[in-house]
């Protein structure tokens, strides 16, 4: 189980350049999908949707259905149905942030994968799993690698290449699958990765549920 503590936003203290930022939506129709593609592997309970990097203080790099752009933690705080959860890498020095921040930077205008969002859905659903089962993960494995394309993002991708990179390419877990087949899950429940624990930021009017 991660254990998830709320806090109002501190940059440099509980977020800051070469962190991870996810997300956990209410209402939002493409992230619930992707929640129930992922309830299969949900570890701590909380229905992680989409992951980024963090850049700034106000300032993230993501992959968005329109392509990678940078994106605005502000507008997730504002957001009353979005949970803004942040974990930060193990090791994680000047040196590393500034060399993940250079990775995800370099992929700004790239396309996403539409493609590669449908296979992960289909490898995902009751009867993917079933074929997968019976081929022992082998159907779900070819499905995405069909629709991978190099330079070509979704979220959980664009973040496995931003820490594809000594020390983490080193480590056990999420860095040793496939990036094609990594969810926004299996990055927030990787404990090989990140310290323990996660912080959920939210804005200074609302009162802290763990104060």
């Amino acid at each position: 189980m991660i254990k998830v503590t709320q806090q109002y936003p501190a940059f440099g203290s509980n977020y800051g350049p070469g962190w991870i930022g996810f997300l956990s939506r209410r209402k939002d129709f493409i992230a619930a999908g992707i929640d129930w593609f992922s309830r299969w592997d949900e570890i701590s309970g909380i229905p992680v949707s989409h992951t980024f990097n963090v850049i700034d203080e106000d300032l993230t790099v993501e992959a968005f259905e329109s392509g990678v752009s940078d994106g605005s933690l502000e507008s997730y705080l504002a957001d009353q149905d979005v949970a803004l959860l942040m974990r930060r890498p193990r090791l994680l020095g000047i040196d590393t942030a500034r060399a993940i921040i250079d990775e995800a930077e370099r992929r700004l205008g790239e396309p996403y994968n539409n493609a590669l969002i449908a296979a992960m859905g289909m490898s995902n659903s009751l009867l993917g799993r079933g074929l997968s089962w019976l081929t022992g993960g082998r159907t779900s494995r070819w499905l995405c690698h069909l629709a991978d394309r190099p330079n070509h993002w979704i979220c959980s991708r664009l973040v496995w290449f931003t820490l594809n990179r000594y020390p983490y390419s080193e480590y056990s877990g999420v860095m040793h699958q496939p990036p094609y087949l990594v969810k926004p899950i299996d990055l927030f429940e990787d404990s090989f990765l990140f310290e323990p624990g996660a912080v959920e930021l939210v804005p200074f009017t609302h009162p802290l549920t763990n104060a």
